[in-house]
């Protein structure tokens, strides 16, 4: 089983989706938003698991802080010899 925090701005779509707030925000919050994804998907990677379901809805925001979530389709990378 797998627990997640709680993340009290809901997904990246409908934190993005009020238009009011989207164009609030600055583009080095919107750059530091997009490094926040590459370096869970880094970690993810780093330990050889792919996603395959990577999208809007599937990010959380908590305190301004992404969290990639549903890793239902997730798989583990196995390593295959050529021998």
């Amino acid at each position: 089983m797998m627990v997640l925090q709680y993340a009290n701005e809901g997904t990246l779509r409908d934190y993005l989706g009020n238009k009011e707030r989207f164009d609030s925000l600055s583009w080095e919050r919107k750059i530091q938003m997009a490094l926040d994804i590459t370096k869970g998907l880094q970690c993810l990677h780093d330990k050889q698991i792919i996603h395959r379901d990577l999208h809007s809805k599937n990010i959380l925001v908590n305190d301004g802080k992404l969290m990639i979530a549903d890793l239902g389709l997730s798989k583990q990378l196995t390593v295959q010899s050529n021998s």
